[in-house]
């Protein structure tokens, strides 16, 4: 379970990615554009308030990136990519975090 402390970091981590200029032929592609909004939905969704949530922080390309994980094997990037935006996606292994 993440702390709240960690959660915040989080998406701090992934909202400096999303508010990048864009352009063409910008370095960001555009399918890492929009897994990370699917990152940030899922953070401030269903999986950000989930006991069964994991955050691994890291350093890559000089950049902080966060990757989340779910300790009963669904992928939150994979449930909200195949959930509709302003649908709450129904996960089968929820737990409300206490």
């Amino acid at each position: 379970m993440e702390s709240l402390e960690n959660i915040r970091k989080a998406k701090e981590t992934v909202r400096s990615h999303i508010s990048g200029s864009y352009k063409p032929r910008s370095r960001t592609h555009t399918e890492a554009r929009e897994e990370n909004s699917h990152r940030l939905r899922a953070l401030c969704g269903i999986c950000g308030s989930c006991a069964n949530l994991k955050l691994e922080f890291g350093h890559k390309d000089g950049k902080d990136v966060v990757s989340l994980r779910c300790t009963a094997g669904v992928s939150p990037l994979k449930l909200y990519e195949e959930t509709e935006l302003g649908v709450k996606p129904e996960c089968p292994s929820f737990k409300e975090r206490r």
